[in-house]
């Protein structure tokens, strides 16, 4: 048999053998609970809501879902301005957000044919608040109840 042709085969199983061993989540954090404070400060037209990250990774591709109303919920998304990452609050505080109106609802309403945009006026009287990121790791973070003030 020819050395050469015999080299490149064994390179090639190599290769593979390699290849086969990686794994497919590069990332090196391990998957592990989300863990978040979603909370308010001030009220009406001064309020203000700070959502931390309490993890000690950065958050990234997100999407923040404010929820208001109890026996009908309306979910509102942030609209605007979506962070692209969120680091620890331990790294860098929550800046908060202090334009309601930057959250929306899309959706029908009886009657009318077409989808209806309906924006948050206050952050106050949240009865919840959903996280969701896609990176290092699929998940998704819920509040237990209403949102509270900040202390």
């Amino acid at each position: 048999m020819n050395t050469p042709y015999l080299a490149l085969v064994g390179l090639g199983a190599a290769v593979l053998l390699l290849a086969g061993c990686g794994s497919s989540d590069s990332s090196s954090i391990p998957k592990v609970p989300l863990l978040a404070e979603v909370c308010v400060e001030g009220q009406g037209l001064d309020g203000q809501l700070f959502v931390r990250n309490l993890n000690d990774f950065e958050w990234a591709d997100l999407e923040l879902i404010l929820v208001k109303g109890t026996s009908k919920t309306t979910e509102y998304k942030l609209n605007r301005l979506v962070p692209t990452v969120w680091p620890p609050h331990s790294v860098s505080p929550a800046e908060p957000f202090t334009t309601p109106k930057d959250w929306v609802n899309r959706g029908r309403v009886t009657g009318r044919p077409q989808e209806v945009l309906r924006r948050l006026s206050f952050f106050s009287s949240l009865t919840g608040a959903v996280i969701k990121i896609k990176s290092p790791f699929k998940a998704e973070w819920k509040s237990n109840g209403a949102i509270s003030e900040c202390v």
